[in-house]
């Protein structure tokens, strides 16, 4: 009997070669890859840094799961280029307009890229610190131009709150032209608030003209921008130090917001 065992044990032995892994299953081979042909990248989320997922979120495959939470830890790195390459993901996913662009944790991935400087600020922090790539300039209007595309109350939401605390002439800019795009009906803090943005951006033409098309765009769709507030900061741009194109501009929202 002992000899038939080791005999088994033997050809056992001959037939599986040493160090053999368990096949992959078709959701394990992709768990480590953002995307097919995409190559794990250093930095990608261990189980601890795994985000909650909406919990009335039910049927999403391993492969959607694995992809929001690599979004995440790209996201969410001190890197520039990984954060970027998160944005780029996303925008991918929304041109093919694939399900996983529709999850309410993306909107929220690519919300941190706008919002951290402003928690950054408001904890004593200096958010154009030249030594960290945390809210760099660059990165928050890639990701404020997406928001653009994704749509919808939340994007709006942080759109709104990137004019309230945003001091880089640039991306204010960005959040004016994403502002008309998002899909969702203002807030009647909303004039206000972009009267208070065109005061800051006084000087600066970029974020002034945005400002402009913004009011002319949302007040032809949905009304109500005629507010004094609004009102006496685009007369201050009709009759401001501007070129001669601004201030055209200016008047020809005058004249749609006395209409």
């Amino acid at each position: 009997m002992t000899r038939h065992a080791g005999l088994l044990t033997l050809a056992f032995l001959v037939c599986v070669p040493p160090n053999t892994a368990p096949a992959q299953t078709p959701d394990a081979a992709g768990a480590g890859a953002d995307s097919p042909g995409e190559a794990v990248v250093e930095g990608e989320p261990g189980d601890a840094d795994w985000i909650q997922l909406d919990s009335a979120q039910t049927g999403r495959s391993h492969a959607e799961r694995t992809e929001v939470h690599i979004l995440h830890a790209r996201a969410t790195s001190p890197h520039r280029a990984m954060q970027m390459q998160a944005l780029s993901r996303v925008r991918r996913l929304v041109e093919a307009n694939d399900p996983v662009s529709r999850f309410p944790e993306v909107t929220e991935i690519v919300s941190i890229l706008v919002l951290e400087p402003y928690r950054v600020q408001r904890y004593g922090g200096d958010p154009s610190d030249p030594s960290s790539e945390t809210g760099n300039p660059a990165v928050r209007i890639r990701a404020l131009e997406l928001l653009g595309r994704i749509g919808g109350q939340e994007a709006y939401d942080v759109v709104v709150e990137s004019l309230r605390m945003e001091r880089d002439p640039a991306v204010r800019a960005a959040a004016l032209r994403v502002l008309p795009r998002l899909g969702v009906r203002p807030e009647a803090e909303l004039p206000g608030i972009l009267a208070r943005t065109m005061r800051q951006s006084s000087g600066d033409e970029a974020p002034l003209r945005s400002a402009l098309e913004a009011v002319r765009a949302l007040h032809a769709r949905y009304g109500f921008m005629d507010t004094p507030e609004l009102f006496t900061a685009v007369i201050d741009v009709a009759q401001g130090p501007y070129t001669a194109g601004l201030r055209r501009v200016a008047f020809e929202v005058l004249e749609m917001l006395r209409e």
